[in-house]
């Protein structure tokens, strides 16, 4: 009966063990994006999965301190065990030995390599079953946990300037990381080769420099404030595009943009007698400098409604002008309609 106790007692405190280590590779292998996931938001012990990686530090102690306690116990209650199994067969000089080497593969095994192997595959299954038991050991223990941090915090800060004020869960992945990540993705199917490019293009609109994709000023179909009707529909008809910017005495002063369909819709007004001016309908124009990069006028673009932009050098002279699209083509590739043809970089 006492042989059945002890084994019964080493195969829970086997799980329990394997409790720990899984829960410390687990809660580690969450990423911030991780954490995000739906399926684990929505759970019931996210709150204990956030509450315990606040302090990576604490959580760390917690799940040594057990961990360790399970293990000084197995190997007692083995160590009694094998004693119990073989003391007329090996002598009390070896049983120590014999205990380890029996004790020590077990231990690895089923107390840290399994578990371990399986946290890694399923992280946040791990973190999500283990958090409410692991949250309630954290709470009893808080007394030892707190002798041991400070003390640990001692020698710590002896080597680093106090690392533990750092929640985990604020780390984050360089550039460099990210764009591994994607490629790892592609080649395991997780990501569409694709999506792959378009990531990486993404990173680069930052290095492009809005001088590069603009549409030259020599080039810009821009109209003055007081152009007649029948020349600003001839403009219309024969270059087709949806907006044109209105200049007064040179294209050096923009005043704003025209939208074609806002001109087309008032004159096409039978409460409309005469020809709209184009003040009437001008837009508010957004200017760029030219040392500016894609991706800081994609944001202002965005911010501002914006689809279009004149771009301005250091004496605040037209050089050029950028439309969302020239951006969006840096990501896409060329993006053509019905209207598009051989002068497509005209605007």
């Amino acid at each position: 009966m006492y042989f059945y106790i002890k084994l019964v007692s080493i195969i829970i405190l086997l799980l329990l063990s394997g409790f720990f280590s899984s829960s410390e590779t687990a809660f580690f292998s969450l990423s911030k994006v991780r954490l995000h996931r739906r399926k684990i938001r929505k759970g019931s012990r996210f709150k204990y999965i956030i509450n315990l990686l606040k302090a990576p530090s604490t959580f760390l102690t917690t799940v040594l301190i057990g961990n360790e306690i399970v293990n000084i116990c197995i190997s007692v209650v083995a160590a009694a065990l094998v004693y119990s199994l073989t003391k007329d067969i090996i002598s009390n000089q070896f049983l120590p030995f014999f205990s380890m080497a029996v004790t020590v593969p077990v231990l690895l095994l089923f107390g840290e390599i399994i578990p371990k192997t399986i946290a890694v595959k399923f992280p946040e299954k791990i973190a999500c079953f283990n958090s409410y038991p692991l949250y309630l050991f954290s709470r009893a223990i808080v007394p030892l946990r707190h002798v041991l941090n400070s003390a640990a915090k001692v020698f710590i800060r002896l080597f680093v300037k106090d690392p533990t004020k750092q929640p985990l869960d604020s780390a984050t992945i360089d550039e460099g990381i990210f764009k591994s990540m994607v490629d790892i993705g592609s080649k395991e199917g997780t990501i569409e080769p694709g999506e792959r490019d378009l990531i990486h293009k993404a990173f680069h609109l930052d290095d492009i420099s809005i001088s590069d994709i603009m549409i030259p000023r020599d080039r810009i179909a821009a109209v003055p404030q007081d152009i007649s009707e029948e020349s600003l529909m001839e403009i219309i008809e024969t270059k087709k595009f949806s907006r044109y910017p209105v200049f007064k005495k040179s294209i050096d002063h923009i005043t704003g943009f025209v939208h074609a369909k806002d001109l087309l819709r008032l004159k096409g007004s039978a409460s409309r007698k005469k020809f709209p001016t184009i003040k009437s309908i001008l837009r508010k124009p957004t200017f760029i400098s030219e040392g500016r990069n894609a991706l800081s006028v994609l944001i202002q673009f965005q911010k501002n409604k914006s689809h279009i932009g004149i771009v301005t050098n250091s004496h605040g002279k037209t050089v050029g002008m950028v439309t969302l699209e020239d951006i969006l083509e840096e990501l896409f590739g060329e993006i053509m309609d019905e209207t598009d043809r051989e002068g497509k970089n005209n605007a």
